[in-house]
């Protein structure tokens, strides 16, 4: 099993079950159950070259996005660097866009991952502003609808999303951020760090 978490120190203080090191982990941000079995030796996780501009660094660059998307603006950080993609936030009718263009490669096991950010004033128990990531075929047809997220999932922190799109593998598929907001209460989405792993 590999398990992704928050590591921190803790120090003594007669607590039971402290591991040696005084090392916990949590929250868990993911756990794999690995195909192979304990003490055998697995491939590394790779994560590819398939995504251009993951950290939107670069501005624009190999995006396609609604006017403003791509942003430093300090009012709502990246997870990492300065730049990260800000879908919504205006509180009114209106769509963003995000999108790239994706050549998937061959392996066992292909996943997209990225870290989500959701900022809500909305105070109602319904999704009012929803952000949906899909990936589409070359002729604009929708082949999976990866997930959906909306005021409704709004947490403090920076959450990391995880799809298996390993049935795609080795095919040209469009990756689209769509976020719609209604007129009202503002909901921001913010996307950073997109990647594809390869098993």
């Amino acid at each position: 099993v590999r398990i992704t978490a928050v590591g921190f120190f803790d120090r003594p203080h007669d607590q039971t079950g402290r591991a040696p090191n005084g090392i916990e982990l949590h929250p868990i941000l993911n756990i794999d159950f690995l195909s192979s079995a304990p003490g055998t030796t697995t491939s590394p996780s790779l994560v590819t070259e398939v995504v251009k501009n993951p950290g939107f660094e670069d501005g624009d660059t190999s995006w396609e996005a609604s006017v403003g998307v791509i942003s430093t603006a300090k009012a709502e950080p990246a997870k990492t660097g300065r730049a990260k993609a800000w879908l919504g936030g205006e509180g009114k009718a209106h769509t963003d866009t995000l999108a790239q263009n994706l050549t998937l490669p061959n392996g066992h096991a292909v996943s997209l991952t990225f870290a989500l950010h959701i900022t809500t004033e909305e105070q109602e128990t319904k999704a009012f502003d929803i952000l949906t990531v899909r990936l589409i075929k070359p002729n604009g047809a929708v082949v999976k609808t990866l997930g959906t997220f909306s005021n409704l999932n709004a947490r403090p922190d920076f959450q990391i999303k995880t799809f298996d799109i390993s049935a795609f593998a080795g095919q040209n598929v469009r990756l689209q951020f769509t976020a719609t907001e209604d007129t009202g209460s503002l909901t921001s989405f913010i996307v950073d760090d997109v990647k594809v792993v390869v098993e």
